[in-house]
């Protein structure tokens, strides 16, 4: 079932959006126009700067999201993550690599789409090469 992440973030509070954004960036914020600092104006900020994935795939960040979870949703992605222990310290220590089948499980939960991976380049300095002329010119004696 999961939980969606718009929904989510409805449920952080100032406190907690501040740790997303930065104290600083809300700081700022706050004494530039008091208005822009309301927990709405600050929740559109942090979706306008912050992507879902970037957010999930962040430590610092997943875990400030992963304490707005309520007990039965903490059980439920601990589940769904193949999690023996359910609590939430399990949850707050679980290491989630890129490309790994926790990190799909996670965003999933979320209802959020996995990062395309980065296209493949052909490392040029690997290309066979051949010289069709000489790069300088021999000295003859």
């Amino acid at each position: 079932m999961g939980v969606r992440f718009s929904s989510l973030l409805q449920r952080a509070s100032t406190g907690t959006i501040s740790q997303l954004l930065g104290p600083e960036v809300v700081k700022l914020v706050s004494s530039l126009d008091p208005d822009l600092a309301r927990p709405s104006a600050l929740r559109k900020m942090l979706s306008d700067l912050r992507t879902p994935e970037e957010l999930l795939s962040t430590a610092a960040s997943r875990n400030e999201l992963l304490l707005l979870l309520k007990p039965e949703e903490q059980q439920e992605l601990s589940k769904a993550i193949g999690l023996e222990d359910e609590s939430l310290s399990a949850l707050l220590n679980l290491n989630v690599r890129s490309g790994s089948q926790s990190e799909a499980k996670l965003f999933r939960f979320f209802g959020v789409q996995l990062p395309s991976p980065a296209p493949q380049r052909e490392d040029r300095a690997r290309l066979a090469s051949t010289a069709s002329y000489g790069l300088l010119p021999t000295r003859e004696k």
